[in-house]
């Protein structure tokens, strides 16, 4: 939450694109953590594990878009932006605790084709992770008064 009111409050300054765009992407690799399951029994291996899978099979995911948050929710929308992706996250892990012992244990490419359930469930965190950083980018531009003519109607 500090780091995108910094943004904000930077973008307000009509920074440089340079420094505007760094600012931006470090956001990403925040909400994709946001994005990651949970869970006690989940060790370093399992996230590099996900994160590599996610890696090489991101070409093939489709991209979905969804889950439309009210961008110009005042004060409070980051916070219920970070509180609906931590439900979601909850949703998500438990999910997600279910299918990857099996996973691991059995260790075949068949269980991790495009047909598996670790294949939809990093789909979905792909999909959800280009959304949110989408949705917090946008809700930056527009908290520091940015131009929102030809907003396109997705993110409305």
């Amino acid at each position: 939450m500090q780091k995108m009111k910094a943004t904000v409050q930077s973008l307000r300054s009509r920074p440089r694109f340079s420094e505007m765009a760094s600012d931006l992407g470090v956001v990403a690799p925040m909400v994709l953590c946001l994005n990651l399951p949970q869970g006690e029994s989940l060790k370093k291996e399992d996230f590099l594990f996900l994160l590599n899978y996610m890696t090489q099979n991101s070409s093939t995911f489709p991209l979905v878009v969804y889950d439309v948050f009210d961008t110009a929710g005042g004060p409070d929308f980051l916070s219920g932006f970070i509180m609906a992706v931590r439900l979601r996250r909850e949703n998500l892990s438990a999910k997600f605790g279910q299918i990857y012992p099996q996973v691991m244990s059995e260790n075949s490419s068949q269980e991790t084709g495009p047909r598996s359930a670790l294949f939809g469930l990093s789909s979905l965190m792909y999909s959800h992770t280009i959304n949110d950083v989408a949705r917090i980018w946008l809700w930056a531009w527009q908290s520091a008064n940015g131009d929102m003519a030809g907003k396109p109607a997705v993110f409305c």
